[in-house]
């Protein structure tokens, strides 16, 4: 049975979560097991468990958290409008599902795109994805940058 897209969003936040924190993990010497919430819990050198981040980001008029994402260590942590600069070097804000794309709907098609792009890339035919940068609103577009 196929997974339903958010049931495959929540699993990629997931496992972008467990990457994230176990970089941050192998920097701090610590490890990264498996949450409570359903996501990664990232363990510092002493063993203890890293607590999530409870920043309070400014808030636009949609109602949209905008903000750095430097300080967060669990991808749920992230604001909804990740800081970014653009192509042209101007700052602005992306949103997390515009950088990471669409989601797989299956390990097989996850391995299947990522062979395909590495082939791609060998071939000279691959194209990077441009997405929108946005000012603090979340809605209008101040640049692009180009991703991935």
């Amino acid at each position: 049975m196929a997974m339903q897209k958010h049931q495959r969003h929540t699993v990629r936040r997931h496992l972008l979560g467990a990457l994230a924190g176990a970089v941050l993990a192998g920097a701090l010497g610590g490890a990264v097991l498996a949450g409570a919430r359903g996501g990664p819990t990232v363990f510092d050198a002493d063993g203890q468990p890293v607590p999530h981040m409870h920043t309070d980001y400014p808030v636009n008029s949609s109602g949209q958290t905008y903000g750095t994402a430097k300080d967060a260590v669990y991808i749920e942590d992230y604001p909804q409008l990740l800081a970014a600069i653009g192509d042209h070097g101007i700052s602005g804000y992306i949103y997390l599902a515009d950088m990471l794309g669409e989601d797989p709907a299956s390990p097989q098609e996850a391995i299947r795109q990522q062979e395909a792009r590495q082939q791609a890339i060998r071939d000279g035919t691959y194209h990077p994805r441009v997405i929108p940068v946005y000012d603090a609103d979340g809605k209008t577009q101040v640049d692009t940058m180009t991703c991935g």
